[in-house]
Order: structure tokens, then C-alpha cells, then sequence
């Protein structure tokens, strides 16, 4: 791997946190959320899903569509990077539930256990989809067709 295209596989996922910390930060104050440390921890599954769904959707799209036409890349990119950084956002979101939650269910690997588990699973998809999507509109879209464009292109940071 050359330095340039390590620099881009490390540069892509940090920018994509901050462009997705920053579009929930402004959806959050202009709803009221007041700048303190509860805006702090309201950003980080966020922030953390977009650092690691940002790492392996450029990296999918990378290997995916190395020698393909510029509309595949384009699609590609866009579809990788959403997927997984909505993924890794809501296992991120998810998993305070489950320790809270955790207190209250049966031992670890009983059924009754599992299926604990897979229902507080869905409730936090279910709050997740709910309430956690609007943030992401439509800025980071706006951005991620911007970025998409620039992976399609060949131009950095997204692509190489």
C-alpha cells in the first residue's frame, strides 16, 4: 500500500466522522439541544459509526469496483459508505441498551437470554430508524453524493 493511499484509507473514515458529527451537531442545536456534554455523547455512536462504517465502505467500494466505470464507483461508493456507516451507528446505538438492559435479563446463551437480547436488538433498530435517521438529512446525504462523485472520479480523499 503507497503512502498516499494509506493517508487516504485513514483520511476518508476521519472526514466522514466530522461530516456526520458536524450534521448531527447543527440538527441538535437547532432543535434546542443546548452546546454541553450531553450534545457530546449524543454524537459518538454517530461519530464512531461513521469513523468505522467510513473505513470499510470506502475500502468495500475499493475492491469492489477497482477497474469499473465511473456510474459503478459512483453507486458503489455511496451505497458502501451509507450501508455500513448506518450499521455500525445503530450496533453503536444499540449497545449502551443492551448494558443498560442487561441487568434484567437471564443468564448469558439461555434462550430466554437470546431472545432478550434480539428484541432489545430491534427496539434500538426500531428507536435507531425512528429517530436517529433525521439528523443525517439531508446534509450527509448531500455530502456523501459530493464524496461519491470525487471516489467516482478518481480524486482525493475517496478514492485510490
Amino acid at each position: 500500500m503507497s503512502a498516499q493511499s494509506l493517508f487516504s484509507a485513514v483520511l476518508w473514515p476521519l472526514l466522514w466522522a466530522l461530516i456526520i458529527s458536524t450534521s448531527l451537531v447543527w440538527h441538535l442545536i437547532a432543535k434546542g439541544w443546548a452546546w454541553d456534554i450531553h450534545l457530546f455523547w449524543a454524537t459518538g455512536p454517530y461519530a464512531l459509526g461513521a469513523l468505522v462504517g467510513g473505513a470499510f465502505g470506502r475500502s468495500f467500494a475499493t475492491q469492489l469496483t477497482s477497474h469499473k466505470a465511473a456510474k459503478a464507483r459512483f453507486c458503489a461508493f455511496f451505497a458502501a459508505n451509507a450501508l455500513t456507516t448506518l450499521a455500525f451507528a445503530a450496533l453503536f446505538y444499540f449497545l449502551p441498551q443492551r448494558a443498560y438492559f442487561a441487568q434484567w435479563h437471564a443468564d448469558i446463551f439461555e434462550l430466554q437470554w437470546v431472545f432478550q437480547v434480539l428484541f432489545t436488538g430491534f427496539g434500538a433498530a426500531y428507536l435507531f430508524i425512528a429517530s436517529g435517521l433525521e439528523p443525517l438529512l439531508p446534509w450527509a446525504v448531500l455530502l456523501l453524493a459530493l464524496a461519491s462523485l470525487t471516489f467516482s472520479r478518481g480524486r482525493f480523499p475517496a478514492s485510490h
